[in-house]
């Protein structure tokens, strides 16, 4: 009888992990997939795309340490015009109620400023997502150059 007890309560433990793993595979894709979208956009020099999809209070933190809000993330994408951005090398990290997303980049685009020539960069990020009525907003981004390209 004792055995049978036992077997329940390890078939229900087996269960209640394989239900939590599902749910935290089901999560890395959707964070995934929110990070090809948000490479897309920047192909498309889509800002409809970041003005619905970042909130009011996103931060950009760039590689030489300052900040910016919404409003001059989005500038900064009507100005550059990507040909590239890739992700690769991805994990993320996921929290009660929020989730780390880092990974690398590597960008082919062109800025008006300070030359219109094309440049290529690889780039490390970090992207900080909070979970709000079940979905998943961009809150926080910091990227860094890794090395020549």
């Amino acid at each position: 009888m004792n055995w049978i007890v036992l077997l329940l309560v390890t078939a229900a433990s087996i269960s209640i992990q394989a239900d939590k793993d599902l749910s935290l595979g089901s999560t890395r894709t959707a964070l995934f997939r929110l990070d090809d979208d948000w490479n897309t956009a920047l192909l498309k020099h889509d800002t409809s795309y970041f003005s619905s999809t970042l909130p009011r209070s996103f931060l950009f933190i760039e590689a030489k340490g300052r900040w910016f809000g919404k409003s001059n993330f989005l500038g900064g994408v009507s100005e550059t015009f990507y040909s590239m951005a890739e992700s690769s090398d991805r994990e993320v990290t996921i929290y009660d109620g929020f989730a780390i997303l880092v990974g690398a980049r590597t960008e082919r685009f062109k800025q008006p400023f300070p030359e219109s020539e094309e440049r290529f960069r690889r780039v490390r990020y970090v992207k900080v997502f909070r979970k709000k009525d079940n979905s998943w907003e961009p809150v926080s981004y910091q990227e860094s150059p890794i090395g020549p390209f």
